[in-house]
């Protein structure tokens, strides 16, 4: 697929099975769109263009949005004018990531610059989000004083419009999918000598010096890193929870697990010595959901790939027997994991389950 240099990052971003061949095709660059008649904003968004280029600051602009990476954009505090005459400026938001909707403002690499150009020229801004089609038909009719929306000056939209200077190169590249890497690793004796990613303090470490004594043990502190170390050649494989393995499996490219079960572990509660009648309390609520099938549906939830079916039931339990406080790790994806600002996972529904049955109320802490 042809496409453009920015939309082919924002591609990557959103999926890693994609690349794009390193030769540009044909070097073209946005520009901001004035109506015709009005040269005088015109000179003066060149000349501001032409201070922030001479200054750094346009170049600055584009490194905190233009990146090739997966790191998060750098977000600062732009400059705007509390008075002045509004410089109404046409976007399509869908562009990300040089004009895209994040935290319910717009943001990017465009929004960024029109709004520091507006300050320069003591204009605050008033955004018109419209289809990109539309949004020379605006600029044309007076609805909108400027386009800054990745728009290319063709031929046939200077017969309609004026253009500033080029504010950045972006270029047409070819996308393609990433060639398929043949697994290394089918066997777990193919991991004899290899360095094989274990979690510092976990019950893995006990379990690779049993049963592959000559493996060399490389130690992370969390499941994301092996996963980088696993894709970057540092390590052959780690070991892992089969659930949480499947979980992995189902939302990153490029990594499988084997299906040798090294061990038959299950999981369980922990209680403090002091607690045995609410152990036995607790254990009276999980034969009852088991009993019912609700410790399946649950599993059947968390467990699976429709990440839409995983959401928490709707309130929290709130009875009257008491308060249960539970403690837990916060980041291990399916059991508990942060989504949309809440944690949820297969842990906290189970708990809240039994805390219903037993009328208490749930407090969890996580670590």
């Amino acid at each position: 697929m042809i496409t453009a240099y920015t939309t082919a990052l924002n591609f990557i971003k959103n999926n890693r099975d994609l690349a794009f061949i390193p030769d540009k095709l044909m070097n073209e660059g946005p520009s901001i769109a004035v109506a015709k008649g009005n040269e005088a904003l015109l000179r003066q968004l060149d000349e501001a263009l032409a201070r922030f280029k001479e200054n750094g600051t346009l170049a600055t602009v584009i490194s905190r949005w233009i990146k090739e990476g997966n790191e998060p954009y750098d977000i600062v505090e732009r400059p705007r004018a509390a008075n002045g005459k509004v410089l109404r400026v046409a976007i399509a938001a869908n562009r990300e990531p040089m004009c895209f909707v994040r935290n319910n403002a717009f943001s990017g690499l465009d929004c960024e610059l029109i709004e520091r150009l507006a300050y320069e020229l003591g204009r605050p801004v008033e955004y018109c989000d419209m289809q990109y089609s539309a949004l020379v038909l605006a600029l044309q009719s007076g609805k909108v004083d400027v386009i800054i929306s990745n728009m290319t000056a063709t031929k046939e939209r200077k017969e309609k419009v004026n253009f500033t200077q080029r504010y950045f190169d972006n270029p047409q590249v070819a996308m393609v999918k990433k060639p398929v890497v043949p697994q290394r690793v089918s066997d777990i004796a193919q991991l004899a000598g290899k360095k094989v990613g274990i979690i510092t303090g976990s019950v893995y470490d006990g379990l690779m010096k049993k049963e592959m004594p000559t493996a060399l043990p490389e130690y992370f502190n969390a499941f994301a890193d092996e996963i980088g170390a696993l894709k970057a050649g540092k390590i052959e494989g780690f070991l892992v929870d089969e659930p949480i393995a499947r979980d992995m499996v189902n939302r990153t490219s490029g990594i499988t697990y084997l299906k040798t079960r090294l061990s038959s572990d299950g999981y369980a509660f922990a209680f403090a010595k002091n607690q045995p009648k609410l152990r036995e309390q607790v254990n009276g609520a999980l034969k009852e959901l088991r009993n019912s099938g609700a410790l399946k549906r649950i599993e059947e939830k968390w467990f699976g790939k429709d990440d839409a079916a995983k959401v928490l039931p709707a309130g929290k339990p709130s009875g009257g027997n008491g308060t249960l406080r539970f403690g837990t790790n916060g980041d291990v994806a399916p059991f508990v994991y942060v989504k949309d600002g809440e944690l949820v996972g297969y842990d906290i529904e189970i708990v809240m389950a039994i805390a219903e049955k037993l009328g208490l109320k749930l407090v969890h802490c996580t670590s």
